[in-house]
Formats: structure tokens, sequence, C-alpha cells
């Protein structure tokens, strides 16, 4: 049988969401002519958009048809490939994907008429005056978890992916997980980054997002991890809702990107050697999905109040720190706001929960809940003034610097809103950051001259970003960037090294070591975004003050790490492995890149974390990674506790002596219960034989420090000498040793012997 090689137009957006924008193609002054094409090409009531042409010059407004805008020639192949003998397993490729998109629209498609077809009646019988509040969509868990998916997909097919996959070869992809990204080609046997894209849109559309959530689990195995773990995220940190115009003379519109569209904090930096602006870090608060001129679909992130869920205390201060760290501490107060923080917009009520006393509460909670696919979510359609509908036209308008198209329904409408973008402040859109300026102030040209064509005479307002310089090379933060990335990808793997059966093993395991402190798969994602921003802002909080005094600088870290200790095991436990690839990066010359693989402090404390009382977990990493970092690239020494000197150098020992023990704290507070216990009898003994004052010590340099000071380094001593006894059983033995090692070394540094020095 013979394989079609001819060239197919293959939408990004696909038909059925284009004909809600669409109408018939009926030019003025020209009757019915059948079936014939005119000079544009285009039958006569053939279904067509109207279109801002931003690749023409000038930009023009046009009708297309449905059928040929929105979309590319062969998608699925690099861009050279039409001019070329087509690969035959490209075609079949392309064929079997075009296949199982289809298959999924046609399941969409359904759910979809829902919408518009509950907005259609319900502007019905407003119209004949019956007014029964604002709409209603019921959609099942399944529905609503398909139009996730569906979404996802519409994103994963944008003008950005298809620019990242067009390769025919790994050596020419060049985006910034390139590392990680090459090493799993590698590892799967792939050639061209085109066959990666082609199988994770497969994976997306077949996974089965069962209702325990396997699926989160299955997901990273089956596609590249990094994209899975964008998925998850996409369908489990955002909640969807439905919004319309309140004004029946306002619309939304539709641009080449908007399903590739987000609002929310974004970030650029300048590196410092070659002067070049790079996208840093980011934030999505909110998504946005044009149904028709009249309908969005906006998924909006969960670190807004939910007054339901909110009406329990705990899951209140839970959301409100986690927007802190988020949002908050990191980007700033004013950074951190949305352009739509009051949108007037909430989650969709559900049938098995019911309101009692203003906050949520299960239905039937004494037989245990279980989600079920059948559940029902019920959507409000939220008729939204006219100032967040402009406000998120203006958003999709200042994301278009790589757009084709806008398509709007009524010219009245569009010009109402592309007016409103125009004289809204700089600070909310239309600003040149120092990062792909040209596309840029060329889109911002564009749409003035479309105003102009169609009668505006409104005066654009524009403004320009001082992107900050960034401290530290860009090569450098990317390095710690593929780190960190590989350590989430072999976690979301499970790659597991077995530290139950083989103690000894040089590696750690992440994700076992992870599941012991308390994590799990489903916090996992979240936990290392709050990892990396805890680091973020204590690098901040060191840099922001730095000239201050530094006992205020002192002070300020002591906050924050008592802070920090108070999170959960788990996440504390994934900030120490991100601040250790930090630490290492820095340390390292430029061609090395940190390692993750070799054993730390922290995986020692948290393999031993059955015998550690968990409110003391964090407090004992700290401490032991405060002395790991110092010790990086220095050689291990006993020094410190040799023959005391008059001089220089000695009071500088002895202050540094002095500082290491009161920045520690007491070992009876270690959180080890045994440890504890034998501490007090330790420091009882000290007490009661004045050891403190022991000739013995005359000539080393505790002699020399305070009383407080030699009673706590003593109490080590004399702790260290029966730890291993006194743990003997309750520890295997290789990790006892190892264990020691860090209490007694790092955590809480301890003289030699009770004597702490020759006599």
């Amino acid at each position: 049988m013979a394989t079609s090689t001819k060239p197919e137009y293959q939408h990004f957006v696909p038909q059925f969401l284009l004909r809600n924008f669409a109408h018939p193609y009926k030019p003025a002054g020209v009757r019915k002519r059948g079936k014939r094409k005119d000079e544009n090409g285009i039958y006569y009531n053939e279904l067509v958009v109207r279109n801002v042409d931003l690749s023409a010059d000038p930009p023009v407004i046009c009708e297309k048809p449905v059928k040929r805008v929105l979309g590319e020639m062969n998608m699925y192949e690099k861009d050279d490939d039409a001019s070329h003998a087509p690969d035959l397993g490209s075609s079949k490729t392309r064929r079997s994907l075009e296949q199982m998109l289809g298959q999924l629209e046609n399941k969409v498609v359904a759910v979809f008429q829902k919408i518009t077809n509950t907005y259609k009646e319900d502007v019905k019988n407003k119209a004949e005056g019956s007014d029964f509040g604002p709409a209603c969509v019921e959609l099942t868990r399944a529905e609503r978890d398909l139009i996730r998916k569906f979404l996802f997909i519409l994103k994963y097919r944008g003008r950005r992916f298809r620019q990242r996959f067009n390769h025919d070869s790994a050596e020419s992809y060049e985006e910034n997980d390139r590392e990680i990204f090459l090493e799993y080609m590698t590892e799967k046997g792939y050639t061209r980054p085109l066959d990666v894209w082609h199988d994770n849109i497969k994976a997306i559309i077949e996974v089965d997002m069962d209702t325990e959530g396997l699926w989160r689990r299955e997901l990273p195995k089956r596609m590249y991890p990094m994209d899975a773990q964008w998925f998850i995220s996409h369908t489990g940190f955002y909640y969807m809702t439905i919004c319309t115009p309140s004004s029946p003379d306002e619309e939304f519109v539709l641009t080449d990107n908007s399903y590739n569209v987000f609002e929310g904090p974004n970030t650029f930096v300048r590196d410092w050697q070659g002067g070049q602006v790079q996208p840093s870090y980011h934030v999505p608060l909110h998504k946005f999905a044009p149904v028709s001129p009249k309908l969005m679909i906006v998924l909006r992130s969960m670190t807004f109040p939910n007054p339901l869920e909110d009406a329990d205390e705990a899951t209140r201060r839970w959301r409100a720190l986690r927007r802190k760290v988020v949002l908050e501490d990191f980007y700033g107060p004013e950074m951190s706001k949305s352009l739509l923080d009051d949108l007037p917009v909430t989650k969709a009520r559900n049938n098995y929960s019911q309101i009692i006393g203003n906050r949520g509460e299960p239905i039937d909670c004494d037989i245990g809940f279980k989600r079920q696919k059948s559940h029902k979510f019920y959507f409000t359609i939220f008729p939204l003034p006219s100032k967040y509908v402009h406000t998120i036209n203006t958003v999709l308008f200042d994301n278009a610097s790589y757009c084709k198209s806008i398509i709007f329904n009524e010219t009245t409408a569009f010009i109402k809103t592309l007016e409103w973008f125009l004289t809204a402040p700089s600070s909310t859109a239309k600003t040149v950051l120092g990062y792909d300026d040209d596309a840029r102030k060329k889109l911002f040209d564009k749409l003035e001259v479309i105003a102009r064509s169609l009668g505006s005479e409104k005066e654009m307002t524009r403004g320009y970003l001082r992107v900050p310089l960034m401290q530290g090379d860009y090569d450098g933060f990317m390095k710690w960037n593929d780190q960190k990335h590989r350590l989430i990808r072999d976690m979301n793997l499970g790659k597991r090294n077995s530290h139950r059966n083989n103690s000894r093993s040089p590696k750690p395991d992440f994700r076992g070591l992870y599941e012991d402190l308390g994590g799990t798969k489903g916090s996992m994602a979240n936990d290392f975004d709050q990892a990396e921003r805890m680091w973020i802002l204590r690098v901040k909080i060191d840099s922001w003050s730095h000239g201050v005094d530094e006992s205020i600088r002192q002070r300020n870290r002591n906050l924050l790490n008592e802070a920090y200790c108070r999170v959960p095991p788990a996440r504390y436990f994934v900030f120490s492995k991100l601040s250790q690839i930090e630490i290492t990066a820095i340390e390292l010359p430029k061609d090395r890149e940190p390692k993750i693989d070799v054993e730390g402090p922290e995986d020692i404390i948290a393999r031993a974390q059955h015998i550690v009382r968990r409110d003391k977990i964090n407090g004992l990493i700290h401490n032991a990674m405060q002395s790991y970092a110092k010790r990086q690239g220095r050689s291990r020494s006993q020094d410190m506790w040799k023959k005391f000197t008059p001089d220089f150098e000695g009071f500088k020992k002895l202050r540094s002596i002095s500082f290491m023990v009161e920045e520690s704290g007491y070992i009876r507070d270690c959180g080890i219960p045994e440890v504890e216990d034998l501490a007090r009898q330790a420091q009882r003994r000290i007490l009661r034989e004045n050891l403190q004052n022991d000739d013995s010590l005359a000539y080393s340099s505790i002699a020399f420090l305070k009383e407080d000071v030699r009673i706590e380094l003593l109490t080590r001593a004399l702790v260290k000498v029966d730890f291993a006894t006194l743990l003997k059983g309750k520890v295997e033995a290789s990790l006892l040793h190892g264990l020691e090692g860090v209490l007694f070394d790092l955590a809480y540094p301890t003289p030699p012997d009770k004597k702490a020095s020759p006599k």
C-alpha cells in the first residue's frame, strides 16, 4: 500500500474551538455564488474568523477560513522536512499522533459543548426575562480531568514547544535543560528531540488519570520526567474556573499562544560576565484557555485564599505560609501581586461535600472518603466586570510577540479592549524587558497601527524594565539548575539504592529517605518548589543586608533558620540537598559540575530518623550542614583543640570555639532521647566533681573559655565515650559509625577526649 507523502495542514488550536469564533463568509456587495472561491480563495458561507495578521508589514485585519488559521504544515516534522522527501517513519508517527489527538478531541468536544450550551441556554433565559443567577455547568471528575489534560496538550503543542523540539539531532538542542535532556535521550535510545516530543504527547494522551493518583508515579517513567512533572503540576496546583464578560459589549480574544500564556511574577537576570539577559524564575498564578468570545477557562493557583477551605485554621495557615514563601518573601510585596488577585471566582462545588457553618465538610465522612470518577463538580460561569476582561486580554496581547494571529469576533468589542491595552499603565503590560526587546517593540508598534486603522486616537504608554545584574555567571546558575533537576528526576523515577539493605552505599537513596521523613509522591513537587525558594530567600537576605552590622545580619540568619526548622522534615531534607549543591557549585571550577550522589550528613541523619524526635530532625540536619559547609574544600584538623598560645591566633581560636559551641547549642537537646539522658547525667557529674576546673585542662584551649562553654564541651566528650555502646542494637553498626561522626564532628563539635589536650 502506498504511503501518502502529501504535506498536511495541522491545527495547533482545534477547529471545534475556532468555530466558536467564526461566522459565515459573506463579503459585502456579493451575492451567493455557489461553490466557487472568490479572489481570496474563500467560498461564500464558508466559516471564517476575523484575524489580525501580525505576519504582514504593516499588519492588516482580514478574514481567514477556519480550516487555514492557527495551524502549520507538517507540525510534527522538522521545519525543512517539507521541502525534502519525507521520512516514512515520520509520516507514520504523524498519522499516529493525529489519530490519537483526533480521538482525544472527539471525547473532549462533548464536554466543551456542555459548557457552551449551558452558556447559550442562560443567555436565552435572561433574554426571555428568566434570571436564575449565574449559569452552572455540571461535570464529572473524569470530564474535568479530561479538560485539564486537553488544555495541557494544547500548551505542549504550542509554538514554544515546537521550537524547543524542532531538531533532527541531539547536538542542536539548546534549551536550559540540555544536559539532563541529552542524558534522557541517550538512556532511552532516542536520536532526535522530535521523537521525544512525539512520545511525550502519546504518553500524556494515553495516561489514565486514576482517582488514587497512581498515574503521577507512573507517568515520569513513561516520558521525559521533567515534562511529566510539569503536567502533574498543571493538573494539581490549579483549580479550574469558567468566566464570561458581564457586559454584552465585551469579548475575549484568541492569540496563537493563548494556551501557553500565564499571568504572574516573571523575572529576568543579566549575566555579569556576558551581559546577556536571560529568563530566571517565574510563578504562573493564572493560565488561560479561550473557549469562545464569551467564555474563558481560567486556571487559578491554589495559593489564593479559599474561604470554605480556609475556615479550617490549619489549611488557612498552610496556604498563607506557602504564598508568603513562594511569592511575598521571594519577589517582594509589590511584584508578588497578581493582576488578577481579586478575580471574582471560587472553586467549583461538588456532590461529596456540604457547607456547614461557612466551611466545607465531607458527606458521609464516617464511611471513609474515596475519590470517584463519577463525582460531580458544579462550575459557576462567573460574570466578570470590564476590568478583568480587559486585563485578561491585555495579558494575551502582551505575550503575542511571536504570534502571527490575533482572532476576535466583534470589531467594536475588539477596539474597546485594544484601547484599554494601549492606555493601561506600563506596569501592567507593554514593558520592554531587555529580553526579546526587538520582538516586543515590533508587536507594540503593530498593535498601535491596528488601533489607528480602526479609528482609535489613543496614545500607547510603554515602559522599560531595569533588569537586575545576576551575582554570578549564568552558566554556573544553569549547572546548579541541572543538578537540582537530576535530583527531582531520580526521585520521580524512584531510583533507589536500597539504603535499608546496603547502608554502606556511597550514594544516598533520595526518594527512600525523603519518604522515610514523611514525604509522599504528592508532596514532592511542592517540597522541591518550596525548598528552592527557601534557598534563594536565604541568599537574598544575606545580599540585601550587605554592609549592615554583622550582629544584625547574624540575628536575621538565626530568625530565618528558626523558621525553616519548623517546616516538615522531608522538605528540610530537600532544602539541605539543594543547599549542598549550591555551596559545592560555588567552590568548584567552571569546568566541573557539582555532585549530588555522594552521601552527606543529612543522609545519615535521615537514615537514623527513627531514633530522633521528629521536631528535632531539622535542627540536627541544620547543625551538621552548617559545619559541613564551612569545611568544604578544607582539610579536617584537630588544631583547635591543641595547646593554647597567648597570641593573636590563639585568641582568634578561642573566639571561634565559643561561637561554634553557642551556635550548635546543647547536646542535651539534640533530639536523640538516649543521648539527651546521658548528657544530663554527664553534666551532673561534671558539676559534682568540678571537672570544668580540672588541672588537666590547664594548658588546653578549653581552660581559657567561659565556664558554661567548658561544661558543654566536656559533656560532649563524656557522651562520645559511651555513644556507641549506648545505641548498639538500636542502629545498625555501619550507620552507627557514621552517625557518631556526624554528631560529634559536625553537629556538636567535640574535643578528642574529656581532657581535650595533652597534659
